[in-house]
């Protein structure tokens, strides 16, 4: 049986009075990390929180503990007898790594934490972050043997961690096919999925694309999601239809199939969106479903994805939401300045749609958090205003009448000449 002496062996040979935290001198981080590996429930959750919230985020500099507590805390989330334990020390891993848990990811980019480390480590107040980062990676091979462990959600934690390490993906890739071959925990599946979309490549196709049969909803969303990663990211090779070497993409059925399940979950309003399985779905989803729309081959589908997107765009955080509305209109209304028509109902029915969806956003929308005094968001990209501008003239002289239903009416985007566009809220009845 590992004891505690065992995960923290070496602890003493550390000078950890020398080192520092935001609350001062780091002598108290044994003792922490020992309540941590071992502690009752009330003692582990504060020595997490300290941890956690103030303990071991230091500005930077030569003295920060954190990457001095890895080895430590890596040893805990591999060991440690309550899986409690284990799920803390993951946590605590992937803030000393990568940040601040609620982080996410643009699909379309990937993850460059190459960029990011070059430039911490410059930074005399981050430079401790680069050196959390590589003590972290040093712990990958034990870490990623927690895919496999018996509690579901420190197998969950774990897959999530491993997003944040793309260059390891050569050996972290295999490891989580297998462990999505094998995994009978839906959440942990849908988790393991949106790693792979970020570090996967054409090698785990097959198995991703294969998850869009499963039984569970959430696994076959992120399996979508994933596979629109790799459709979009990826080639596959193909041999058999052409010369050693040669590499062509997925076929046109696949990439169909996937714009269809997108497509289904975005319309879906009963489903949870929210779901913790990594990341927020409904961004991810409209993330992808404007990488697939800019293939040639999919082209007769723009109708479908517009509608999809703003199913999509009605639910995003708002936080989250400008960039992708833009695009969105663009691809709804098209680049290139036209007349545009005199009134609403003079749209088409899915140009009706994504501006309704808009709307539904830019009023009540999906944010908890949104302040009624705030303008919800601000578009600064010059490039987007001219289809911005055909939107907000359409909004501006039909004032979206016509509805014919009780539904709710919205006030118009108001474009201000040469100002980015804001979305004003206001809500009236039909």
């Amino acid at each position: 049986m590992v004891t505690s002496d065992d995960l923290l062996r070496g602890i003493d040979d550390i000078d950890w009075g020398r080192l520092r935290h935001l609350e001062g001198h780091a002598d108290d981080v044994p003792r922490l990390l020992q309540d941590l590996a071992d502690a009752g429930q009330r003692e582990r959750e504060w020595a997490f929180t300290l941890l956690w919230d103030r303990y071991l985020r230091w500005p930077g500099g030569d003295d920060n503990a954190g990457p001095h507590t890895v080895p430590f805390l890596a040893r805990i989330a591999i060991a440690a007898a309550a899986p409690e334990s284990r799920l803390c020390a993951l946590q605590i891993l992937q803030q000393l790594a990568v940040g601040h848990d609620g982080r996410h990811e643009d699909l379309r980019v990937g993850t460059d934490t190459t960029t990011a480390r070059a430039e911490a480590a410059a930074d005399a107040t981050r430079s401790s972050w680069p050196r959390s980062y590589e003590a972290v990676r040093a712990e990958l091979p034990g870490l990623t043997a927690l895919l496999g462990d018996p509690d579901a959600a420190v197998r969950a934690r774990a897959a999530r961690l491993l997003k944040w390490f793309p260059g390891q993906a050569a050996t972290s890739g295999p490891a989580l096919v297998a462990a999505l071959e094998a995994e009978p925990d839906p959440t942990v599946c849908a988790a393991i999925l949106l790693t792979l979309a970020l570090i996967g490549d054409r090698s785990c196709a097959a198995a991703v694309h294969w998850q869009l049969d499963a039984p569970s909803q959430i696994v076959r969303w992120t399996a979508a999601i994933a596979s629109a990663r790799i459709i979009t990211t990826h080639t596959t090779r193909h041999p058999e239809t052409g010369p050693a070497g040669s590499a062509v993409g997925p076929g046109d059925d696949e990439a169909r199939r996937v714009v269809a399940v997108l497509a289904q979950f975005a319309a879906d309003d009963n489903y949870p969106l929210h779901h913790r399985v990594g990341g927020p779905l409904e961004w991810y989803t409209a993330q992808m479903l404007l990488a697939l729309a800019g293939r040639e081959e999919l082209d007769d589908l723009t109708d479908d994805i517009v509608t999809a997107l703003g199913d999509c765009l009605r639910k995003v955080d708002v936080s989250l939401v400008a960039d992708l509305a833009a695009e969105a209109v663009i691809l709804a209304f098209g680049s290139t300045p036209q007349v545009a028509p005199r009134a609403f109902a003079d749209l088409s029915p899915v140009q009706q749609h994504l501006i309704v969806c808009l709307g539904d956003n830019a009023g009540e929308g999906s944010s908890s958090n949104r302040h009624p005094s705030h303008p919800p968001y601000v578009y600064e990209h010059p490039e987007h205003r001219p289809a911005l501008t055909r939107l907000a003239a359409v909004l501006a002289d039909a004032g979206l009448p016509g509805l014919g239903d009780p539904r709710p009416r919205y006030e118009p985007l108001r474009l201000y000449a040469g100002l980015p566009l804001t979305f004003w809220t206001s809500r009236q009845t039909g």
